[in-house]
């Protein structure tokens, strides 16, 4: 009663006051400890229990404590999988004890044992449990197919489900694990992008087989639009197959939709870059009564981090030298004050906590990032991880080092190259060598992550021939390896032609084709070196050969390399043609090239576009370029002009401070 009521410490008191232990009041009390959350307890007692006294329910319990306690420890790679050594050899004794007691073909034992080796990632001791039964049920074979698939082996669980049709009907906890599977083959499916998809990439191999799945479960289970197991899964594996139409569809057939359901659709619009629309989404659950769990608030900061990357200059404020993005800022700090008014205290969620981290960072609100990592009751690697990232690229290198410093945890490929991004900053290259020694002994040089900060960092210290080492050290160097020895060269005046050079090895010799950052890289490389004719070729290309959509970056160095070539002309039809509003970068990019010329007619035009703009932030430079340019050609009294008008914009900027201050 009391094991089953959650009370674990009156079970026990019961069970040592016993003059005498039976079989039943060991299981019971090891069967307890396992459904309550305390695995590691329930072992202990299986461990102390006599053999004799074990029988089937015994060895189900531990494997089950088994299993709950592999959910909990961090993988380790051996031969390509995540395996969970320390629950695999328990996992193991407790097998050899089953086998030992004639226990281990008894099928709920073996169902048991199936499950529990696929938790831990021996998939090949779950098959060989598997194919050692003589009957198998519906439960078997779902352990088996959803360990498949929860091991990223997605072909592999699909091919079980086809032969489990000759034995037994799937359930919807089969259907489940299908649908998981298909997810599974989407994340290593290349995206297709497809009209009426938005900005999702579809993967349609993995949309076939969900679709599929989705008409046999109708089928199989009446009254699918109840089960909301089978719906969450299907919203999931829609969304991860990039279909957001068919996900929404599932969601809205659904006449009772709980925290998870919700869930599933917030995870699917964020993994699918329509963050707006997930924060519409949140907004809406909460209005419907549904009242968000641990995982919507961390799907909702994701969104606002996602949101901060890609929110715009003008929509940002100087706070102490840094950039912080208020907007997304703004929808952070109100979903952190929702979560924490629902959840009590996020302190004790590593997983809320390391995304608050992650989410402050972005925004560019390292104090509140620093803040929230504090007070954290427990701190995973990840959360290291988040703030070492966060000071590194918001330009607190010296901060980022000091606590890669003082790790509590072991660091794994994401902290270094953290630290390595930390150490490009400050092109500290003492530093960043002894991490790349550190590297080393742990054996993660050839991580494709932490390569490419290698290459970033020696191409930043200008040690060329260290990065040329490291990509050729890499199997198949990847466009991002790529990108950064290019900008390795891009950076040295005398070695652009190198740049060039690279990025010709990489598309014929390699055959990696060029991204939007590539060709950024080469524009700006073709601008430093002058090279107009060639500029205006690799634009070209990148949109006719590689159907690639520039960005307003790309419209920048294309009339950056017209401006430094004293053709004006072009370079303003770039800036006023383009698909783009124009931005002060735009206008400072042309004044700055007109300065240079001394082409008056051309800096007014930018200096009064510029002007317009409602960017108050970047109207000191503008003035201070047209003076300079006035200055330039001796017109002292326009230039004379422009510095008084300089000056009243400042006073009235004052003036207006201070009155907010009243």
């Amino acid at each position: 009663m009391y094991a089953k009521c959650g009370n674990m410490p009156e079970a026990f008191s019961v069970f040592h006051a016993m003059p005498r232990r039976n079989q039943a009041s060991w299981n019971t009390l090891i069967v307890g400890y396992a459904e309550n959350g305390e695995s590691g307890t329930a072992l202990e007692v299986f461990s102390r229990m006599e053999e004799p006294q074990r029988n089937a329910l015994t060895f189900v319990a531990a494997s089950m404590a088994c299993a709950s306690l592999a959910a909990q420890e961090e993988g380790r790679l051996v031969d390509g999988s995540l395996v969970k050594l320390d629950c695999l050899e328990r996992g193991m004794e407790v097998h050899s004890c089953a086998s030992k007691a004639g226990c281990d073909s008894e099928l709920l034992v073996a169902s048991s044992l199936v499950d529990m080796y696929a938790k831990c990632g021996s998939m090949a001791n779950a098959r060989n449990v598997f194919s050692s039964m003589l009957h198998r049920d519906v439960v078997c074979w779902t352990s088996l197919i959803q360990g498949y698939a929860e091991n990223g082996q997605g072909e592999e669980a699909l091919d079980l489900f086809s032969a489990m049709s000759g034995e037994c009907e799937p359930n919807a906890r089969t259907f489940v694990a299908v649908l998981l599977a298909c997810a599974s083959l989407a994340s290593r499916e290349v995206g297709r992008m497809i009209a009426d998809h938005g900005k999702a990439s579809v993967k349609v191999r993995g949309l076939e087989i969900a679709m599929a799945t989705h008409s046999r479960a109708a089928k199989m289970i009446n009254c699918l639009e109840l089960d909301v197991f089978v719906a969450s899964s299907l919203v999931d594996a829609y969304a991860k197959c990039g279909s957001l139409v068919d996900a929404r569809m599932a969601f809205d057939r659904m006449r009772h939709r709980d925290v998870v359901l919700w869930t599933s659709l917030l995870l699917g619009y964020v993994d699918n870059e329509e963050c707006e629309l997930a924060l519409e989404l949140f907004e809406f659950m909460v209005a419907e009564g549904c009242e968000p769990g641990a995982q919507s608030f961390v799907a909702g900061l994701v969104a606002c981090a996602r949101l901060a990357v890609e929110e715009e200059e003008e929509t940002t404020q100087s706070i102490e030298g840094r950039r912080v993005k208020l907007t997304s800022l703004d929808k952070g700090m109100a979903i952190h004050s929702r979560a924490h008014t629902n959840l009590g205290c996020c302190d004790s969620n590593v997983f809320l906590g390391n995304t608050l981290v992650d989410m402050y960072s972005k925004c560019g609100s390292l104090l509140d990032a620093r803040i929230v990592f504090d007070r954290m009751f427990h701190r995973s690697i990840a959360s290291w991880n988040a703030l070492i990232a966060g000071y590194a690229e918001n330009r607190e290198a010296e901060l980022a080092l000091e606590l890669f410093s003082r790790l509590e945890c072991a660091p794994n490929a994401v902290t270094y190259a953290a630290a390595l991004l930390a150490c490009t900053e400050l092109a500290t290259l003492e530093s960043g060598k002894a991490i790349h020694a550190a590297i080393i002994r742990c054996a993660l040089e050839s991580d494709e992550l932490v390569a490419n900060k290698l290459v970033d960092l020696y191409g930043r210290c200008g040690c060329m021939v260290d990065a040329e080492i490291i990509v050729s050290t890499l199997g198949e160097p990847t466009v991002v390896a790529w990108n950064a020895l290019i900008a390795g060269y891009s950076r040295q005046a005398e070695a652009s032609s190198r740049a060039f050079s690279a990025f010709q090895r990489m598309r014929e010799e390699e055959s990696v084709a060029p991204n939007e950052v590539t060709f950024l890289l080469v524009l700006t490389a073709c601008s430093h070196a002058g090279l107009v004719d060639m500029g205006q070729a690799c634009f070209d290309a990148m949109v006719s050969t590689y159907k690639l959509t520039p960005g307003i970056e790309h419209y920048h160095c294309l009339a950056d390399i017209f401006g430094r070539a004293n053709q004006l002309e072009r370079a303003v039809e770039i800036v006023t043609s383009m698909p783009y509003k124009a931005t002060s970068v735009s206008w400072k990019t042309i004044l700055a090239s007109c300065r240079k010329w001394r082409n008056v007619e051309a800096g007014k035009f930018a200096f009064d576009s510029l002007l317009a703009l409602e960017v108050d932030g970047h109207k000191t430079a503008a003035f201070l370029l047209m003076a300079s340019l006035y200055g330039s050609l001796d017109m002292w009294k326009e230039q004379a002009k422009v510095l008084e008008a300089r000056n009243m914009l400042f006073v009235d900027s004052e003036r207006e401070k201070f009155g907010n201050k009243e």
